[in-house]
């Protein structure tokens, strides 16, 4: 973080009662949200599809000497 001078030398100070990463967790929340949905979207369905395809693999596997 880079503390702003002015041209007399001395410190800028924030105002009363703000900080310098204010409204920052927002925009980290709106990206997390906007990464971990489309995730999520393309997730559900896929894995429902891993699931069938893996207990198909596995009946073949058991059934296959029975054949």
């Amino acid at each position: 973080m880079q503390i702003r001078r002015s041209k007399q030398g001395g410190c800028l100070e924030q105002p009363t009662g703000t900080h310098p990463r204010a409204g920052v967790s927002t925009l980290d929340y709106v990206l997390v949200l906007g990464v971990v949905l489309p995730l999520v979207a393309f997730a559900i369905p896929a894995g429902k599809r891993i699931i069938q395809l893996t207990y198909e693999m596995v009946c073949t596997l058991v059934a296959w000497p029975m054949m």
